[in-house]
């Protein structure tokens, strides 16, 4: 009942697992044909594959 009215004495916590490892991007411009953009989302999964390496972590769902 005190936590639905608000109070609440416990510290603040900042730090926390993240729950998702993801890239976006928006582009000035709209990319130019299939292939750039076969391009732009190999570039971008890289980085993430590369994040998934570093947390030694696996992917459970992917999205684009």
């Amino acid at each position: 009942a005190r936590h639905a009215k608000g109070i609440d004495e416990r510290a603040v916590q900042t730090e926390r697992q993240p729950k998702s490892i993801g890239q976006e991007r928006t582009f000035r411009r709209d990319l130019a044909g299939p292939q750039a953009l076969r391009d732009e989302l190999k570039r971008m999964s890289e980085g993430v594959s590369d994040r998934l390496h570093a947390a030694d972590v696996v992917a459970g769902t992917i999205s684009i």
